[in-house]
């Protein structure tokens, strides 16, 4: 059975109990849905290590999962997991997508059609420090708080996204310490195979998203934002997304996660945005990511 306890920060549950290699009772996945709504992130910590195909068999429990092998164009264990990993293949590239150095707040596939509702990650193999920390902010507590000019700027919008936005690097929140020369040496063991889905392309969606389940509504801004209908300054476009973050990124609206091997983490990513901090080692850091598709 699946008992789940708030974690001591503004978002966040942790969970025990979950057997792997067995589907979820109707009970545990009620209470892992109740959770989810209530807590938005859910650390299952403290079960066996899972495999690959145990993890999809979870995320398929809550939805129905994006194919990561047709989006990336990159092998995978099964075809929904995406490898997330700074270990080297025979060539000296990392094995899977986006594996080292920081990433900035951002909601997984804002930048398609159809869009995540919830993602999962599993810490394969990470450092005993966690080798780097994901932070992840409440959206919807953001969304409810919005001043009124800027409840007023937003309100009714269509937002533009795309996985090439400017605002990956420009925004504020997304600044790091990371030494310049360690970057450009990150960027050359990227996996040269992968192609990215969404191709650059802009695709659109409303800033107040509601999550389908619960009906609440979400702040839908993130580094993948370009723009907004109506505004064709692309200034005052940045502008409004630069203080819509300002807003929302808050301690008071924050929790960051110091993984531990064989940790699942599922979470609302209609209602977050979440970011991979700075590495505190360079040791090997391998998760599994998948994402469930809304609604």
């Amino acid at each position: 059975m699946i008992r789940t306890e708030p974690i001591d920060a503004p978002l966040g549950a942790l969970a025990s109990g979950w057997d792997p290699g067995m589907p979820l009772s109707d009970d545990d996945l009620a209470a892992l849905r109740q959770a989810l709504a209530d807590r938005l992130v859910v650390v299952l910590r403290g079960q066996r290590e899972c495999d690959a195909d145990e993890l999809a068999a979870l995320a398929r429990q809550l939805g129905e999962p994006f194919p990561a092998d047709e989006l990336y164009n990159i092998p995978t264990e099964v075809p929904e997991v995406l490898a997330v990993s700074n270990e080297l293949n025979d060539d000296g590239h990392e094995i899977g997508t986006a594996g080292s150095g920081p990433l900035p707040w951002h909601t997984d596939y804002a930048f398609l059609n159809t869009i995540a509702r919830e993602s999962l990650l599993n810490a394969q193999r990470v450092p005993a420090d966690g080798g780097a920390d994901t932070s992840y902010c409440d959206m919807y507590a953001a969304y409810e708080t919005l001043p009124g000019h800027l409840a007023e700027r937003l309100a009714g919008r269509i937002g533009r996204y795309t996985i090439t936005s400017e605002n990956n690097t420009r925004l504020h929140q997304n600044h790091h310490d990371e030494d310049p020369s360690a970057a450009a040496d990150r960027r050359l063991r990227a996996n040269p195979d992968i192609v990215y889905p969404g191709s650059g392309e802009v695709v659109e969606h409303p800033v107040e998203m509601p999550h389908p389940d619960t009906g609440r509504v979400a702040l839908y801004v993130s580094s993948f934002s370009c723009g907004f209908e109506g505004i064709d300054d692309p200034e005052e476009a940045y502008a409004l997304t630069q203080a819509a973050l300002d807003h929302a990124i808050v301690g008071e609206r924050t929790y960051t996660h110091r993984w531990r091997q064989g940790d699942v983490v599922i979470f609302d990513t209609v209602g977050t945005v979440h970011r991979r901090e700075m590495p505190h080692s360079t040791g090997p850091r391998s998760l599994r990511q998948l994402s469930i598709k809304y609604p």
